[in-house]
């Protein structure tokens, strides 16, 4: 595995019991890449996303990130983001724009901790990065699917 990769799959096989989800996998992701991938429902997509942030462990093979296995306590320690597919949001609950993504400081924070200055300046930068920063004060609820999925990623 080098170190010009960001991402690397070798010899990758997934099996949910016993069927197989992803067959010999061999992917490269080199760094300051940008990838889309496609495919009919059920074909592996997200079991592969899944596996790259660690929460998918391979039947057989492997998968590296940043040159290292990656497992749960290991995203904290990268700044690795993961946001699963979107079921819904209860349009009622009652959790502002700025709110949703201040709650992804919580790892950084510490439970039970406030957010300081550096926090803020995070979320509005964040939030700018995404173009939804004039929807701060808004509930999430209200947001079309694809404002609340933009304001659930990570950005560009």
């Amino acid at each position: 595995m080098s170190d010009n990769h960001v991402v690397e799959f070798d010899h990758f096989f997934l099996n949910y019991g016993e069927r197989q989800i992803l067959n010999d996998i061999h992917l490269r992701i080199p760094g300051g890449s940008c990838i889309g991938i496609i495919g009919p429902n059920g074909s592996g997509k997200t079991s592969l996303i899944r596996s790259i942030v660690g929460l998918n462990r391979p039947s057989r093979g492997t998968v590296r990130v940043f040159g290292e296995k990656p497992h749960r306590s290991w995203r904290r320690q990268h700044q690795i983001g993961y946001v699963p597919q979107l079921k819904s949001i209860d349009k009622e609950f009652p959790i502002s724009v700025y709110e949703v993504v201040m709650l992804g400081r919580v790892g950084r924070l510490g439970v039970l901790h406030f957010p300081k200055k550096e926090d803020h300046r995070v979320v509005e930068e964040s939030l700018k990065r995404v173009k939804m920063i004039e929807m701060a004060d808004r509930p999430i609820g209200q947001l079309s699917g694809g404002q609340q999925q933009r304001v659930l990623s990570p950005g560009p």
